[in-house]
């Protein structure tokens, strides 16, 4: 597509809402992508690059859902930790010398720890987003049912009733698809560890002391006194 194909197209989400429309094109560099500047529908300004965005009728639709940025997340760290625990493996086997060990060693956790970061970020959306999503569902839900008895005691039209039901249809169908996506990358994030983190999982919980009733009881008796007795 070329430039003129971007400029004034309707961007909607992954869901089939209009988030605006793309006011502003630009190349970058000797590749092959877009720079695009969108106008918010609710106000601001997004700047997204082509290849972000799929063609779908007379639209564009972001191409990323919940459940594909926690699934890009998750790997991302997984390959992270695998990788400190191929360097610690192969230094202990003797086949990395220790300079080379400090270098990739620092370099490995830098990078568990930034994406460990980006998972608890993305995380903490995820939960806000759905706490949101659960209430606009709700929300919706209400409306409908109004709507229904406003229909069943002549109070609406039957034209009006349509209309209206359906637009509403349309919105709770958009936020259950996302409360899905959402739900998934709950799962993804919570739930998918790689190998090597629920190894070091496991291992922490060793350290564990041993519950209470393992532990052996010591009884101190004391000696009666002779000159006491009956």
């Amino acid at each position: 597509m070329t430039m003129k194909d971007y400029l004034s197209k309707r961007v909607l989400d992954s869901y089939g809402r209009t988030l605006g429309k793309v006011i502003a094109c630009t190349r970058t560099g000797d590749g092959e992508d877009l720079l695009l500047g969108i106008e918010l529908l609710g106000g601001g300004f997004l700047t997204s690059i082509s290849s972000q965005l799929e063609q779908e009728g007379d639209g564009l639709v972001f191409d990323e859902t919940w459940r594909t940025k926690s699934e890009i997340v998750s790997r991302e760290l997984s390959v992270a930790v695998r990788k400190v625990s191929a360097l610690n493996r192969l230094y202990s086997q003797g086949e990395v010398s220790k300079e080379t060990y400090d270098v990739l060693s620092s370099e490995y956790e830098d990078a568990v720890a930034a994406h460990t970061k980006r998972k608890e970020m993305l995380q903490k959306q995820v939960e806000e987003r759905s706490r949101s999503l659960f209430n606009q569902t709700r929300e919706m839900e209400n409306y409908i049912v109004n709507l229904k008895i406003g229909h069943e005691l002549g109070e609406v039209d039957d034209e009006t009733y349509v209309l209206s039901r359906d637009s509403l249809s349309k919105v709770l169908n958009q936020l259950q698809a996302e409360q899905k996506d959402l739900d998934a990358a709950l799962a993804n994030l919570f739930e998918h560890f790689a190998p090597a983190e629920r190894q070091i999982e496991k291992k922490a919980t060793t350290t564990i002391s041993k519950p209470l009733q393992d532990l052996p009881i010591l009884v101190k008796i004391k000696e009666a006194n002779p000159g006491t007795e009956g």
